[in-house]
């Protein structure tokens, strides 16, 4: 039972960190967009356009996938609409610059995470595994 419930919490923790991680492109964007852009509005924005492009996405994928993505594209963009006051044009300019901000990001976490991550490795093996420390004469 204990371990349903730690399952349970690091499930729900996971999903927190990752809407916070997911709403940073969009608050940067929103502030570059409506100037009145909360951290708030974005996870809120954020949340609100993951359930609403996933529930047209599977309405009216029943069709075809590509006018349910259209369909849950469009959806989001209402959501940026009605959390942030803006207009539609507004809406899409924030919902492209925040996906080329997200894509920024990813890059450069994995130019400079990538390196460091692999600092500590030599030939696929950990530094600190007692296998290299023996290969190396530190054990």
């Amino acid at each position: 039972m204990l371990v349903i419930i730690g399952d349970f919490i690091a499930f729900v923790i996971a999903i927190v960190l990752t809407l916070i991680i997911a709403s940073v492109p969009v608050w940067i964007a929103g502030k570059l967009v409506s100037r009145r852009s909360t951290f708030g509005q974005a996870m809120a924005a954020t949340l609100l356009s993951i359930i609403i492009f996933y529930v047209f996405f599977f309405i009216f994928s029943l069709f075809t996938p590509f006018i349910g993505i259209i369909f849950g594209f469009i959806g989001s963009l209402w959501v940026f609409k009605e959390v942030y006051g803006i207009g539609w044009i507004d809406s899409l300019a924030l919902a492209i610059i925040a996906i080329f901000i997200a894509v920024v990001i990813s890059l450069l976490l994995g130019v400079f995470l990538f390196p460091i991550i692999h600092i500590g490795m030599i030939h696929g093996h950990f530094v600190g595994s007692p296998y290299i420390r023996t290969q190396m004469g530190i054990i």
